[in-house]
């Protein structure tokens, strides 16, 4: 086996490069992904934050699921009394 020439780890620079540049654009995109969610649930918190402070609809309609009605039966029952009284303040 004279002839065959085992490659080691520091022959290969291409390879060690190649690696280098996947792990950091896997690091990179990870980083995207946890930004991108971190504004997620900022949205949800501040939409919630604004449910609490207004009132709304959605307070009520969990006040009537937990009375028996169905969250749809519910959701619709209020959202209908919102139209009515904004129709009614005009």
């Amino acid at each position: 086996m004279a002839g065959t020439q085992q490659t080691s780890r520091s022959d290969t620079p291409g390879i060690d490069r190649l690696r280098q540049e996947v792990v950091d654009f896997l690091g990179a995109q990870v980083e995207h992904l946890a930004e991108k969610a971190g504004d997620k649930v900022a949205d949800v918190t501040d939409q919630l934050g604004q449910v609490v402070e207004n009132g709304g609809v959605l307070p009520k309609v969990g006040a009537r699921v937990l009375q028996g009605d169905s969250p749809l039966k519910a959701f619709l029952g209020e959202k209908a009394k919102s139209v009515k009284d904004n129709v009614v303040d005009k």
